[in-house]
């Protein structure tokens, strides 16, 4: 972990919070901007402080497949086709991910900053319109620790808003590491720090599952650096400090309807090495459980498992496996079956052609995993049960699927 140093800053004299690109003419010279709330116009401020490396991933444009089958009520059925045919007609481009230098930087709450003696920027890419609702922006009068990184090293931030969740990270931060190959490149001799989020309180974060899964999977995707050369920096999520100098990917997915599938590819790919010449004899049909704890359980969950389990299918929680792990045991499966969730985002390591079927409550009009199936030339299968009432928001209901509806499930899995 960077060690804070007991010096503090005086925050910038600023009224307002500012948008600067971090290379708009670069990342959206082909479309991929959506933002109803910023103009793109408004954010091309040059600062001086953020400097274009390497392009990482270019522009993409895709249109995805309308599901052959939805197993909903008509209605249902009707509203999440109509949502389909609009974030097919509204986003069609991604927009380009380049590997960037920034002086004199901040993160907080996994948004980034520069700032100068007077004047301080919110990097736009990091704060884009599906991001705002869990970014609040850092306070003028905050505090900052100084950061004093080490010469000999270059530091580079992993991390999003949506770090936190399994699913997320896997999709929307996990493919920006080839940009560790461009820093070997560049700077032979220094050492690579890659600085991620850390989720957990005290010493204690050091060790936290969500942390240790994620270090020893930027391992994995690293091996060939990983060690002294390349390392990973656990930073407090809540605790803002400052870097003289940080390499930031900027995103390669849109949350929640696109993903750049050449990122994807590169995910799947740096797994692969691991288990490609392990004996046959891998499980080809997988059940995918939820933690009821985590919400979105599924009421009737035994009885759904149950009836796949006896055509063949095998039950799959992937809780405490490493990154590695599920990307074994999926990589393998032709039809994937199981609760609409963060464990569900694996399917990328399936190969095309794979049939993924998910279960999630009716009036949840979630494109994310659709538009995951399509990147990935999966066939996608939505099953839609029965809403169980509630306060909390509609997508994280409980729910039920109907006995009709279990049945033809069942003879899509075949």
């Amino acid at each position: 972990m960077i060690q804070s140093q007991q010096r503090f800053e005086p925050p910038p004299r600023i009224s307002k919070h500012t948008y600067v690109s971090c290379g708009a003419h670069l990342l959206y010279n082909q479309g991929g901007w959506y933002d109803a709330e910023v103009s793109k116009a408004s954010v091309q401020i040059s600062t001086g402080q953020i400097r274009a490396v390497a392009e990482l991933c270019a522009s993409f444009q895709y249109a995805r497949r309308i599901p052959q089958h939805i197993i909903a009520t008509p209605e249902h059925a009707r509203d999440l086709t109509l949502t389909y045919e609009r974030v097919n007609k509204d986003y069609g481009v991604g927009a380009a991910s380049w590997l960037f230098e920034l002086s004199n930087a901040v993160i907080y709450r996994n948004v980034l900053y520069v700032q100068s003696d007077t004047d301080r920027y919110v990097v736009y890419e990091t704060h884009r319109s599906p991001d705002r609702a869990d970014a609040p922006l850092l306070n003028d009068d905050t505090p900052i620790h100084s950061e004093l990184s080490d010469r000999r090293s270059v530091y580079f931030y992993l991390g999003s808003v949506g770090s936190f969740n399994y699913g997320h990270w896997l999709t929307d931060d996990l493919g920006r590491l080839t940009a560790i190959e461009h820093l070997r490149a560049l700077y032979p001799r220094r050492k690579v720090r890659v600085v991620i989020p850390s989720y957990g309180d005290g010493p204690e974060a050091v060790a936290a599952p969500w942390n240790e899964t994620r270090r020893t999977a930027i391992q994995r995707f690293c091996h060939r650096f990983f060690g002294s050369d390349v390392r990973v920096v656990l930073l407090d999520t809540y605790q803002p400090c400052r870097l003289d100098n940080l390499f930031y990917a900027s995103p390669i997915s849109y949350h929640p309807i696109l993903k750049s599938p050449a990122a994807l590819r590169a995910v799947a790919r740096r797994f692969r090495p691991f288990f490609r010449s392990r004996p046959r004899g891998r499980l080809t049909r997988l059940f995918v459980t939820r933690q009821s704890t985590r919400g979105r359980a599924l009421e009737n969950v035994d009885a759904v498992a149950r009836a796949f389990e006896q055509i063949g299918f095998t039950i799959i929680n992937t809780e405490r496996l490493s990154v590695r792990s599920q990307a074994e045991i999926f990589s393998s499966a032709k039809v994937v079956a199981g609760i609409m969730g963060a464990a569900m985002a694996n399917t990328l390591f399936c190969s095309e052609g794979t049939r993924v079927i998910h279960f999630a409550p009716e009036g949840w009009l979630e494109p994310y995993y659709w538009d995951l199936a399509n990147v990935c030339g999966h066939e996608y299968i939505p099953c839609y049960g029965a809403s169980v009432p509630s306060d909390g928001p509609l997508h994280m209901s409980s729910f039920r699927m109907r006995e009709d509806d279990i049945r033809q499930s069942l003879q899509l899995a075949q």
